[in-house]
């Protein structure tokens, strides 16, 4: 079976598939500094999410259930659209706290001396590849981290 979305009977990536990885990871490495949300269309139609350098990384319009129009034709607050603006922004620093929650302890043995790695929520021996426990954070916080990489 295939990995190319473009080419499903292709035995690999295609060359599409090459540089969409290529920009993601690219993109991934960009995404290291603060975003900020801001509402500051003059009607409000629409919030902008910028980096830490003031470029624009997304535009957010409201939903059809909360952009109405008052009087003066200017956008009433649009509290869904404004939540996502600010989980959005909040991305770059929940991606860097994630990776942060995802890193072992060194335990040394009192006994022998002997260290092993192990895992910060469950305890798991990470250095003897324990699996982690049912609800460790760590698994879900590989697969998330995976997910904004690209990955599967």
């Amino acid at each position: 079976m295939s990995n190319c979305k473009h080419f499903p009977e292709a035995d690999d990536h295609c060359l599409v598939c090459a540089a969409e990885d290529a920009a993601r990871a690219s993109a991934l490495k960009a995404t290291t500094g603060r975003f900020s949300y801001h509402a500051d269309h003059p009607q409000n139609a629409c919030g902008h999410v910028y980096d830490e350098h003031g470029h624009e990384v997304a535009t957010l319009y409201g939903s059809t259930d909360d952009a109405t129009r008052d009087a003066d034709g200017v956008y009433v607050p649009q509290p869904i659209r404004d939540a996502h603006g600010k989980l959005l922004a909040a991305a770059p620093d929940m991606f860097k706290a994630l990776q942060g929650l995802l890193e072992t302890e060194t335990v040394e043995t009192e006994y022998d001396g002997r260290t092993y790695d192990v895992c910060k929520d469950c305890g798991s021996l990470v250095s003897e590849n324990q699996p982690h426990k049912i609800g460790c954070h760590v698994v879900l916080g590989k697969a998330a981290i995976a997910d904004a990489k690209g990955g599967a």
